[in-house]
């Protein structure tokens, strides 16, 4: 903590982001409500208790961030780095995750359920306690090389 605080406590609906640069920013309970951000920068920012919802968040870098319970909840995060980043009891529910990175993330307690076209390796990453549905689930398996019948 210690940077600059000047999106905390708020709530934006339907705004578009444009290179804003969030880096050393301290973002605490914020809320971003069908917002779009394009080509805006997370570096060593602080996001805390903020929730992102119907959002677009596309090639977004979180790359390493301190992100525990933060939501992204029915958002598009389409090709997002998340790795290194600690997302434990993050909520990613009905959230496209297409593209998005996962490596040595803290995923402990997250919620996926419902979010979809993630691939993470849960060789990789911390997955205690996280919460997926199916089909989806089964993508935790795709790097195991085995074959799976009976699943229609």
């Amino acid at each position: 903590m210690g940077g600059r605080t000047m999106y905390s406590d708020r709530t934006y609906a339907e705004k578009v982001f444009t290179q804003v640069q969030l880096e050393q920013d301290d973002v605490v309970s914020a809320e971003f409500r069908a917002c779009r951000f394009v080509r805006c920068g997370f570096s060593d920012s602080v996001l805390r208790a903020c929730v992102f919802e119907e959002c677009v968040i596309d090639h977004s870098t979180f790359l390493g961030l301190d992100l525990k319970g933060i939501s992204f909840v029915d958002c598009t995060a389409k090709d997002v780095d998340f790795r290194e980043a600690d997302l434990s009891n993050a909520d990613f529910s009905g959230s496209d995750l297409t593209g998005a990175q996962f490596g040595g993330t803290n995923l402990t307690g997250a919620n996926l359920e419902r979010a979809r076209n993630y691939s993470i390796d849960p060789g990789r990453n911390v997955l205690k306690g996280a919460r997926f549905s199916l089909p989806e689930v089964m993508s935790l398996l795709s790097g195991l090389d085995i074959e799976i019948s009976g699943w229609d």
